[in-house]
């Protein structure tokens, strides 16, 4: 759990970031952040010791409160947004890439670059979930006796599964910009060669005439 926590703080935080930033200003990751917050509270919820349980608490009388104003309506249409976030993390980190791609001025090169950078994000991640699923369940990581250490190793996990998040959504856009340049130097290049083509029939073709090369 403590590696859920991990990445969804780091995470939440990046999104922030990235949300509230204003030369990035990406609006579109805002339920993707709440989710990610969400998801960090409901795993301190459910872990089992003292600076949980009273975060837990804590987090518990604000809802008392919250339930018991006037704005309580507003509380709990706010609380099943963001448990419907923090269940849908990837699906609303599409919704962004799709928000992206309709703010860009060239929705070509963003759909590209949306595709491939995602795409490579989410197929590094399900490998990295899935070795973090085994370390924890019959790995290294189960096999260590000392429970903090394996907090520890845990929460090592969690930043690594960020660091591999973020490494190859990188990687996927930056391979995506250097196809998109390939893809626009060839056309350039078609189209240059297809002009030139034409001022050659235009000057040595008669018009009208079959096309037969002047003498």
């Amino acid at each position: 759990m403590y590696d859920v926590l991990v990445k969804s703080l780091v995470f939440g935080g990046r999104n922030f970031d990235k949300v509230t930033n204003a030369q990035v200003h990406d609006e579109g990751r805002i339920l993707a952040t709440a989710g990610q917050f969400k998801k960090a509270i409901n795993t301190v919820q459910s872990l089992d010791n003292k600076v949980a349980k009273g975060a837990s608490a804590a987090i518990g009388q604000v809802s008392k409160v919250a339930k018991a104003s006037k704005y309580a309506s507003t509380f709990e249409k706010v609380n099943k947004a963001a448990n419907f976030a923090a269940k849908n993390v990837n699906p609303l980190l599409c919704v962004a890439a799709g928000y992206r791609v309709a703010r860009a001025k060239d929705k070509k090169k963003a759909v590209v670059r949306e595709a491939v950078g995602m795409t490579t994000m989410f197929a590094v991640e399900k490998q990295m979930n899935n070795y973090i699923k085994m370390a924890k369940t019959s790995g290294w990581v189960s096999k260590i006796a000392n429970k903090n250490l394996r907090i520890l190793a845990e929460a090592g996990l969690g930043l690594a599964f960020v660091a591999g998040s973020i490494l190859s959504s990188t990687a996927g856009y930056k391979v995506a910009d250097k196809a998109y340049s390939i893809y626009e130097a060839r056309k350039a290049n078609h189209t240059e060669t297809t002009k030139t083509d034409d001022k050659y029939a235009s000057e040595f073709y008669i018009p009208g005439q079959g096309k037969e090369i002047i003498a």
